[in-house]
C-alpha cells in the first residue's frame, strides 16, 4: 500500500512479503558501541525464526529516511484504501532491558 502511495518511491522491503514490519531506532553516546549491542540483538532475535525472520539495517542516513518513510506513510496509505490501522507499540524499561 505504501509504495501504491508514494509515485516513485521503491521500498527497501519490496517483494520480502511478510505480514508485520518493526522499525527500530537507537542512539547512544558510542557508535562502535552500540552498532555492536544492536547486531548482537538482531542475531540472538534472528537465531528463533519465531521472533524475526528477516532484517536490514541502514547504512546511511538515506537508507534510514526511507525506512522511516514507510513508517510515517502507513496511516496515509491504509486511509486511501478505507482502512485505519494503529501500530504503535511501547515497551516498559524493565522489558526492554530483558530483551
Amino acid at each position: 500500500a505504501v509504495n501504491d502511495a508514494l509515485s516513485g518511491f521503491v521500498s527497501p522491503l519490496s517483494g520480502s512479503g511478510y505480514p508485520f514490519y518493526m522499525v527500530l531506532e537507537t542512539h547512544g553516546s558510542n557508535e562502535q558501541h552500540d552498532q555492536e549491542k544492536l547486531m548482537s540483538f538482531l542475531d540472538e532475535a534472528m537465531s528463533d525464526a519465531n521472533i524475526v525472520a528477516d532484517g536490514t539495517v541502514a547504512s546511511s542516513s538515506t537508507q534510514a529516511t526511507d525506512l522511516w518513510r514507510i513508517r510515517e506513510e502507513v496511516p496515509t496509505s491504509l486511509s486511501k484504501l478505507g482502512k485505519v490501522y494503529k501500530y504503535d507499540v511501547s515497551l516498559g524499561t524493565r522489558e526492554m532491558y530483558a530483551l
